[in-house]
């Protein structure tokens, strides 16, 4: 039978089998083909698809590493007692956006990568492997707190922001009063037994003011500067990551490096957490734009 007597012959089948509501062997034998081969062409497409996704995000992550890099040479070191002390310069615009957009691990890897290879290039004082443990630690909590703080509500998180912070400056400022013009109160007493009593008082009301002044500005000048809506929950994000890293470094420096640890943990800590403060309002504020851009631009 010539090929066309076949197609045919099979339409014809099938037209019978499907009048009787009985799919003839031909027709059934082509569904099964169908029914195998489907979900392995769907597997092989969603396969290639990760992959390109997955090399898309290390592409990206190398750029971000590199821009890191050239700005970081555009840094500025300041030293105490002879030994590191802190670094400002605008590296950190770049440095998290790995954690931010393709999370924790990625994260990870970009800051340990950046370490690394930061001291390779400019090496500043005796490599200490446990600083690049700490950068890594930092992509980390970046990564990992962003994935959660991203999927809530602006409004909300920055009421949360307001409320908690309310409560940590009355908590300071009550503290502070009582010890002070009240020390006879048995509540004055208990407290008066701390060896550090400013983190009880000081701190808490310092920390809670600084805050409240933060959400005032970024509430009244919202619409003049253009701040970004994620402003809020992003500074809650990168100022929780950086003061770990940064109480963390400050504990390993002086602990490697004599001369800083005479100057005691707190001389050398507050100036390190001023630098912090304020390079995380700037870093949220850039980051925010940064953020909008890419996501914008659709890489």
């Amino acid at each position: 039978m010539s090929e066309n007597g076949s197609r045919v012959s099979e339409r014809r089948d099938m037209t019978i089998g499907h009048s009787c509501g009985v799919m003839l062997p031909s027709a059934v034998f082509k569904n099964e083909i169908f029914l195998l081969t489907a979900p392995a062409k769907k597997y092989k497409g969603d396969f290639f698809m990760q992959k390109n996704i997955s090399l898309k995000k290390v592409i990206q992550t190398a750029l971000f590493i590199a821009i890191t890099l050239i700005l970081r040479n555009f840094s500025y070191m300041f030293y105490f007692g002879g030994g590191t002390g802190m670094r400002v310069g605008l590296s950190t615009f770049f440095s998290k956006l790995p954690a931010l957009l393709f999370g924790p691990l990625y994260g990870a890897i970009a800051d340990g990568v950046i370490d690394v290879l930061a001291y390779i290039l400019k090496p500043e004082g005796g490599y200490m492997p446990l600083l690049t443990l700490t950068a890594i630690l930092g992509g980390v909590l970046v990564g990992f707190l962003w994935k959660y703080a991203k999927n809530i509500n602006d409004k909300m998180f920055k009421n949360i922001f307001a409320i908690a912070f309310a409560v940590i400056l009355i908590f300071g400022a009550t503290n502070w009063i009582l010890s002070s013009f009240y020390p006879d109160f048995a509540y004055s007493t208990w407290l008066s037994g701390f060896k550090k009593l400013s983190f009880f008082t000081a701190w808490p009301t310092v920390a809670g003011l600084l805050a409240l002044a933060l959400f005032t500005l970024d509430t009244l000048l919202r619409e003049k500067l253009s701040i970004p809506n994620d402003f809020i929950k992003l500074f809650t994000v990168l100022f929780t990551a950086n003061i770990i890293v940064t109480t963390f470094n400050t504990l390993i420096l002086m602990l490697f490096i004599p001369s800083l640890s005479e100057m005691g943990f707190i001389a050398f800590y507050i100036p390190r957490f001023i630098e912090e403060c304020i390079m995380t309002i700037l870093q949220s504020y850039v980051i925010s734009y940064l953020l909008k851009v890419y996501n914008k631009l659709k890489f």
